[in-house]
């Protein structure tokens, strides 16, 4: 009786150590993950997040010789042969088609040759939290609603508008190329933007993809709208946005519902200022300042 009672005490006690064992080894709380609003319309990565490797990293290890698997060594390399009489002519058409595709691929299409002649500033503006602030939580003072469909279920989206907004946006039409430039994604952009630009006075839209990732950050880069620097403006609530060229921001403060807020009117005179300026960065500079 007591070795029987003695077996089962020692079975009970290897179950615990098992136990014990197995909450030791337990997987680690995962980390939590972003909110399908912020990978929607958010400008920013998470901070601890590796920046992308640079294509130029990827060719360099692409190109790296690898060591032979099977045991047996690498072949000699051979000499090239000499090229023939009719390699020798195809050699200055693909060079031709080399130097065609290196050409950068701008963001913005050619400017007209009335606007060139005109020396036509290009106004880049943000959206979200500069020109309106959107919600998928029910706000009851919007002042309009966009459907939009996130895997195959359609959301309500509540814009509130920025005082003056719409006046702002007749004014620089005007005047400059205007070009809204978001860190947001299409399917959420492109809905707004129909509503809030209804006479079209936008020129291009670019969203998430034409920005560049730079550790963690969407950062929208004035050197590839194909437009020269000194004649690009972009305002924007966020300085990552415009981390490459600072001296071509004009800073503006976050808006989500202050009604008495007044900077887009504050901003038209200083704008027209800068109309006939040959390089605006010079101006900016001491503005930023």
């Amino acid at each position: 009786m007591a070795h029987l009672l003695a077996t089962q005490v020692s079975e009970e006690d290897e179950k615990q150590r098992a136990a014990a064992l197995a909450a030791s080894k337990a997987k680690p709380v995962e980390k939590k993950k972003k909110s399908w609003w912020q990978a929607l319309c958010c400008g920013s990565e998470s901070a601890d997040e590796e920046p992308p490797q640079s294509k130029k990293d990827e060719k360099a290890a692409a190109a790296k010789p690898q060591a032979p698997t099977d045991g047996k060594s690498s072949p000699q390399p051979q000499a090239a042969a000499a090229p023939s009489s009719e390699d020798e002519e195809e050699e200055p058409e693909r060079a031709e088609q080399s130097q065609q595709s290196e050409e950068p691929k701008w963001l913005l299409d050619p400017l007209s040759a009335e606007d060139q002649k005109k020396k036509i500033k290009t106004l880049v503006l943000d959206l979200d939290e500069t020109l309106v602030h959107s919600s998928f939580t029910y706000i009851p003072d919007a002042d309009f609603i966009i459907d939009i469909d996130l895997d195959g279920v359609i959301y309500k989206v509540y814009v509130r508008k920025r005082p003056g907004v719409d006046e702002f946006m007749r004014a620089v039409g005007q005047k400059f190329e205007v070009v809204i430039f978001t860190a947001s994604l299409a399917k959420y952009a492109d809905p707004l933007l129909d509503i809030l630009d209804p006479d079209r006075i936008v020129s291009k839209r670019l969203f998430r993809e034409s920005c560049v990732q730079h550790h963690g950050n969407y950062v929208k880069d004035l050197s590839m709208l194909g437009r020269k620097l000194e004649h690009s403006i972009i305002i924007d609530n966020s300085p990552f946005s415009y981390m490459f060229q600072p001296d071509n921001a004009i800073p503006i403060t976050s808006w989500f519902n202050d009604k008495n807020d007044t900077e887009l009117y504050e901003l038209l005179p200083f704008l027209d200022s800068l109309i006939e300026i040959e390089d605006v960065s010079t101006v900016l500079q001491q503005k930023a300042a």
